[in-house]
């Protein structure tokens, strides 16, 4: 039986010489195309190559690779321990946008009322 580590090797060096097109890796990441690009230019995904006038294609393996280092599982969500109501949905110290959302969070709007 392969260890994690040997299976991430052989799924990279199976596609070693592969070119993906946008559609391609968009499929196999489960990124947006805009998250995709935003990734490229911050530096959290590999660089695309030029392959002609109107097209681009990333490196299979290159990919493989970035998608082995993804996390297993999203992060818990953050539950707050003060009481507030947290069925607003709000990250803790962020400020509600809309009025009615700041008053029902400090207790002046009965949700049972509405």
């Amino acid at each position: 039986m392969m260890s994690t580590a040997e299976e991430r090797e052989s799924v990279a060096a199976g596609h070693a010489a592969e070119l993906w097109n946008l559609k391609t890796v968009i499929a196999r990441t489960g990124l947006s195309r805009s998250t995709l690009y935003a990734y490229v230019n911050r530096g959290l995904f590999p660089r695309q190559r030029v392959l002609g006038p109107r097209r681009v294609g990333w490196l299979a393996a290159d990919v493989c690779r970035w998608i082995t280092t993804r996390p297993a599982q999203a992060p818990q969500a953050h539950t707050q321990q003060d009481g507030a109501n947290t069925d607003v949905g709000l990250q803790p110290g962020a400020r509600p946008r809309h009025r009615r959302s700041r008053l029902l969070l400090r207790g002046r709007i009965d949700r049972r009322l509405e």
